[in-house]
């Protein structure tokens, strides 16, 4: 099952500060991999752009702390996107490492004008 957090931008917003931390007793790999996915539209019209950086980790070989800062307007994040984020690190056990994927992080920026709803998707609306 995968975890989900959200978080709304805030009026002015023009970054969005990721910090990581991952450890492993067979130590971690040289870098981590961030998967970074922007959509845009609504209801079935919505698309999706995806692209992956590595990044390179601080700390010793066991303990790693990963970090990026997003510029959302390089992105082309609107009114209505959601970008999301998930960081995979690999660790070092031989002969084959294993790879670990963390929680997404959706940074969300609700649209212009709420759109009335009903049932389970109305409710989500109003908690968020």
């Amino acid at each position: 099952m995968d975890l989900y957090l959200i978080s709304l931008v805030t009026p002015g917003q023009r970054h969005w500060d990721l910090a990581f931390e991952a450890s492993d007793d067979y130590g971690l790999a040289a870098a981590a991999q961030l998967r970074i996915i922007r959509t845009e539209g609504s209801g079935e019209n919505i698309t999706a752009r995806e692209r992956t950086i590595a990044l390179r980790g601080r700390g010793g070989a066991r303990n790693q702390r990963y970090s990026h800062r997003l510029d959302l307007a390089t992105l082309g994040m609107v009114e209505g996107d959601d970008v999301i984020v998930q960081l995979s690190v690999s660790d070092r056990r031989s002969p084959v490492a294993q790879v670990t994927r963390g929680a997404n992080f959706i940074l969300r920026w609700p649209p212009p004008t709420a759109v009335l709803s009903t049932g389970l998707d109305g409710l989500a609306k109003k908690t968020l």
